[in-house]
């Protein structure tokens, strides 16, 4: 029978963060990786000249698919004041000297400037694979799919197969070769980037820098001020596709792609299993490296490091990558594409990845011309398809299926034609007996950031999608476009109530099982973001008072105060766990973050553990080798029908000594401010335009603190399963008493870790006098007590559809 729970305080899981951060303030944090494979070298590519520009819009983050050659947009600098960036972060270059034009300001930066264009050089050309891309098809016990570029359509490329590592007894399998022309950005004979500034003066003149003398606290630039001040050119390449079939199921294999004299590195991936067994995954997005960026601070190089993290951290065995999209920024642009998938190729060969098409990547048939996906309808701004894996089974969408036309007038998210395939699709598998149904797409239905209440195509098919997932029992939805940590309580359908969803009110908690945690019976699904995988991220504005909201999202000016009470009660996680100065007076950030979040994934026939995970640092800083420490923030576990309530609970999998179990009842949780501020001091001009609480005082710059710590390996948030109006309070790492700048919502749901390592922290003097690490000591045995609390989740299969 179905229970009715409250909330426990967020105070209990905040005293637990403050407890172990100050218990381990003094303790170093240090990481020595095993040795990762290196990222080759990004090769460029030679060809005509034609000049172009580019489309970005950073007021809505959306570039369509009619995203054309000849479009051009001119983007203004984003306003507000510039955040400080460390000398290690920042490789500033020597003050310009004066060009032929002298100088001009560039975002916030004075550079020299020069009537002469530099010459530009040619893109080098070559057959050697490039751009490879290993991805699943419809049918992965026996097949896999490949992708890779080149300059010429070579006779004998191919695919060399085999079940053994030295390729010996390979299978040949052809590729197929389409021309192309893709678009090159100018170069100078250094490889740095030409920049134009039209009508500079009186004489209506052109003038001419490169990036080599841009500096990365330049964040008006980083921003992408400049984005539309380039021309390409269009190269001729070819890109090669093939399809492995007839593989043997739960086999691994190994490969190369290429033409005799023209071989790629060897790589590796395993099919899957004829029969239901345990597979694990990691899942991240939104790299989106850009263009102006390369040469700047380079986006691609955090979102390799990113993917080889996640590697990883999860272990040999793991069986595929999922991207939830927009890989690159300006997917019209070929040199976002060969930085990323060339910088990150080692992780493309560890293992095949699921791509989902995203809104950055919708030039014309760019997703598909770099990614060898199963199609089902026009490849024009991405694809759609699913498949069985290891008795689950997962659903890639393309909420870029937004063109109006008589099959969608309304130019929804996704077509009439797509949802109508979808519900086929998951009344087949519940059909079929499948123990999981996982749906994967971009734009999110909700979120913490602006995308999932504002975005006009996800409005128009939230009501439709939202009815399909309810119906069929969908267990778990991953998404990106919001680059911000999201995951929902367990969700079911209801169209009376403000973004169509509340929370499952039957949810029932099951104690008493393995590892001590308190599962979770529910028939809701869980939406899921980790957040982002490259350098830019969002506030979570919706944990912002309502008139921040409206001012930072004029769009939407629509929402009530009753509207966001709802809608904060749909989340346990519901946060940005990185902090941004430009956060006071916009969604985003200027692109400056060193950190990045993914989700690692172990799926088996009775439970789905998910954990997600930050590292930080600046990669530029770092050789090749060496890989970033992951932070455990969320920890997640769903089970099923399958799973023995029963089960006496496993001794060696309980916490180890000193992490006790919690066996109260949840209680009623009353509502608290959340403070959420930056980490160093600001010199912020306008006090006035700071996001401040009702009844609370300002904060001011020079007292401001980060309160998102990351605590690595330790959940701190409570069990709380029913609804709440109010935002709850998290504290600061650096006192308990320190004042708010915003709201956040409660934390809801975790799971118990054995394994925590504490970042180090100096001792530093609270406001009350008292230095953080005597703080720590007195509040580690309230720390320990609480440290045991957590729940999976259970899903309550029904013998009939809802």
């Amino acid at each position: 029978m179905a229970k009715h729970f409250g909330y426990k305080q967020l105070v209990l899981s905040s005293l637990m963060t403050a407890t172990l951060l100050g218990a381990y303030s003094n303790q170093a944090f240090a990481a020595e990786v095993d040795t990762q494979p290196s990222p080759i070298d990004n090769t460029e590519q030679v060809a005509e000249h034609n000049q172009v520009s580019t489309h970005s819009s950073n007021e809505d983050d959306k570039v369509s698919s009619e995203e054309k050659v000849e479009s051009s947009t001119n983007n203004t600098a984003q306003s507000g004041t510039e955040d400080k960036v460390s000398e290690s972060e920042t490789s500033k270059p020597e003050e310009p000297k004066v060009g032929t034009a002298g100088t001009a300001e560039v975002g916030n930066q004075e550079v020299a400037v020069d009537y002469e264009k530099p010459e530009v050089a040619p893109v080098e050309q070559s057959n050697q694979p490039d751009r490879i891309a290993t991805t699943m098809t419809e049918h992965p016990d026996s097949e896999m799919a490949f992708n890779w570029y080149t300059k010429d359509a070579l006779e004998d490329a191919s695919v060399y197969l085999s079940e053994n590592e030295d390729l010996s007894n390979a299978q040949v399998i052809k590729a197929t070769h389409k021309g192309t022309q893709t678009n090159y950005l100018e170069r100078d004979k250094d490889g740095n980037v030409i920049y134009e500034l039209p009508d500079f003066n009186e004489s209506g003149k052109s003038v001419y820098f490169t990036d080599k003398q841009i500096s990365a606290d330049n964040h008006d630039w980083t921003d992408g001020s400049h984005e539309d001040n380039i021309n390409t050119r269009l190269v001729q390449e070819t890109i090669n596709k093939a399809v492995a079939k007839g593989l043997k199921p739960n086999t691994r294999y190994f490969y190369r792609v290429g033409a005799p004299g023209f071989l790629s590195p060897i790589g590796t991936f395993k099919t899957t299993s004829a029969r239901a067994a345990p597979f694990p995954f990691i899942h991240y997005t939104d790299t989106q490296n850009v263009y102006w960026n390369e040469h700047v601070r380079n986006e691609a190089a955090f979102g390799a490091k990113t993917l080889a993290e996640a590697l990883h951290k999860a272990g040999k065995d793991v069986n595929f990558a999922l991207h939830t999209g927009d890989v690159v920024e300006t997917s019209s642009v070929e040199d976002e594409w060969k930085d990323i998938l060339n910088r990150a190729q080692d992780g493309f060969l560890s293992v095949p990845h699921v791509m989902v098409p995203g809104n950055h990547d919708t030039y014309e048939t760019s997703f598909n011309d770099h990614l060898n996906v199963p199609i089902n309808h026009s490849i024009d701004g991405g694809s759609y398809y699913s498949f069985d894996y290891n008795g689950a089974h997962m659903a890639v969408l393309n909420t870029n299926d937004n063109k109006k036309d008589a099959d969608n007038p309304e130019g929804a998210a996704m077509s009439h034609e797509q949802l109508s395939w979808l519900e086929n699709d998951l009344r087949e598998a519940r059909e079929r007996g499948v123990n999981w149904l996982i749906l994967s797409y971009h734009k999110p239905l909700y979120s913490s950031s602006y995308h999932s209440l504002q975005d006009e195509d996800v409005q128009a098919v939230r009501e439709r999608l939202m009815t399909l997932i309810d119906k069929y029992d969908v267990d778990l939805v991953l998404n990106g476009h919001d680059h911000v940590l999201t995951a929902t309580k367990p969700l079911v359908a209801n169209m009376d109530v403000f973004a169509d969803g509340e929370v499952d009110d039957k949810t029932e908690i099951i104690e008493g099982m393995k590892n001590g945690i308190k599962h979770i019976a529910t028939d809701g699904t869980m939406f899921i973001i980790p957040n982002a995988a490259g350098t830019k991220l969002y506030d979570d504005i919706y944990n912002a008072p309502l008139e921040h909201i409206h001012k930072v999202r004029p769009k939407l000016s629509h929402m009530t105060q009753e509207d966001l009470d709802h809608y904060r009660t749909l989340f346990d996680r519901a946060e940005q766990p990185e902090d941004s100065k430009f956060f006071l007076n916009s969604h985003s950030n200027k692109r400056e973050s060193s950190a990045q979040n993914f989700g690692v994934f172990e799926v088996s026939p009775d439970e789905i553990k998910f954990n997600i995970y930050q590292v930080h640092g600046n990669v530029l800083e770092m050789g090749d080798d060496e890989l970033r420490e992951p932070q455990l923030i969320a920890s997640y576990s769903l089970i099923n029908d399958q799973f023995k309530r029963d089960e006496t609970p496993d001794e060696s999998e309980k916490p180890s000594d000193g992490e006790a179990n919690s066996e109260g009842t949840l209680e009623e949780s009353t509502g608290h401010d959340d403070d959420k501020t930056t980490e160093s001091q600001v010199d912020t001009p306008n006090h006035e335009e700071q996001v401040a609480h009702p009844d609370k005082e300002v904060t001011q710059p020079s007292e401001m603190k980060h309160s998102n710590v990351v605590t690595p390996e330790v959940v701190s948030h409570t069990d709380q399963l029913t609804t709440q109006s109010s935002a709850n309070q998290t504290m600061t790492n650096e006192s308990v008493a320190d004042t708010s700048t915003r709201e956040t919502t409660g934390e809801l749901m975790s799971a118990d870790m054995n394994d925590s390592h504490m970042m180090s922290q100096p001792a530093k003097e609270s406001e009350q006098g008292l230095p953080q690490t005597g703080q720590g000591h007195l509040m580690t045995w309230l720390g320990l007590i609480l440290s045991g609390l957590g729940f999976s989740l259970h899903r309550k299969r029904q013998s009939t559809m809802k």
